[in-house]
Parts: structure tokens; C-alpha cells; sequence
């Protein structure tokens, strides 16, 4: 590492886009509601530019200290087993069901 370099250990992560309902930036407070690098550099100091077109998700810090890190959620969720015995069950009932509709199907026809 380059003498007088801080290390960054973080998620890089893709600039967000506004949505329909994202507010708008409070640039006297230098609130933003969206991670958007063009919209951030704009609240920070346009001549630092140029700007990364990616940022840095860092880990979370001390409570109440800003920006805020560790938003990033990492844990998928685990639904296999939920998942097998939702297709396991669907397999054990459709030979079930198809032998009731075959007896009414011959029923019918009589």
C-alpha cells in the first residue's frame, strides 16, 4: 500500500436509480435518499470529480455515526425444505386426484 493511503475494505456496489416515490435530495442538509453517484457528487464537492461509478458499502460502524454502513444484506433465505415437501406433496397428490377424476370420467360415460 502507497505511504499515506488509507485501506478500504467494503461491497462494491452499482449506483441505484430514483423510483417514482424516492423524494428529492435536501442539498442544504445533504440528505439523499438513494445511492446514485451523479446525485451524490452533487451534495459532496463537484470539483473532486472524477467520481468512482461504483461505491462503497462499508460495514457497519459505531450507532449513530454517518454514512451509515452495513446496509447490505448478505443471508439469502433457506426455503428448501419448504420447497421439497411443497413439490413432494404435489407429486403424492396428483396420482390421487387423477384416479378420481378417471372414476368419474367412467362414471359419467355409463
Amino acid at each position: 500500500m502507497t505511504p499515506g493511503m488509507q485501506e478500504l475494505s467494503g461491497i462494491a456496489r452499482r449506483p441505484e436509480q430514483p423510483g417514482p416515490f424516492t423524494p428529492e435530495a435536501d442539498p442544504a442538509n445533504r440528505i439523499d435518499w438513494v445511492r446514485d453517484i451523479d446525485r451524490l457528487a452533487l451534495l459532496a464537492d463537484p470539483s473532486l470529480s472524477p467520481f468512482a461509478p461504483v461505491y462503497l458499502d462499508l460495514p457497519a460502524g459505531a450507532p449513530g455515526t454517518l454514512p451509515q454502513g452495513g446496509e447490505t444484506v448478505l443471508a439469502l433465505p433457506n426455503n428448501h425444505l419448504g420447497y421439497a415437501l411443497t413439490w413432494f406433496g404435489f407429486a403424492l397428490l396428483t396420482p390421487v386426484l387423477l384416479a378420481f377424476w378417471l372414476r368419474r370420467q367412467r362414471g359419467a360415460g355409463a
